[in-house]
């Protein structure tokens, strides 16, 4: 049976976890996890990621790099939110 169904995503995404740390104000940092990461967007998960604002800094860290990324919030199910890169 054919599944003509069209991807919901523009580009493929990343599986596997990194961590982020999002900064809050001068001060205050919390850290999350990262999974499906793409050049677009990622889905982050922690305790205190519910609690987001709608648009916020993160710091991605991985392969020995980090990236700075603005992201604003697009979906939230519980812990886990889906957010998308911000990009001028």
């Amino acid at each position: 049976m054919s599944n003509n169904v069209p991807p919901r995503r523009k580009e493929s995404r990343a599986s596997g976890n990194r961590t982020g740390v999002i900064k809050l104000g001068m001060f205050k940092q919390i850290e999350c996890d990262i999974t499906d990461f793409s050049v677009s967007g990622a889905k982050l998960s922690g305790p205190d990621v519910a609690n987001l604002p709608e648009n916020f800094d993160m710091t991605v860290h991985g392969s020995g790099k980090k990236r700075k990324y603005e992201c604003l919030k697009r979906w939230q199910r519980g812990d886990t939110i889906g957010v998308e890169f911000i990009t001028e």
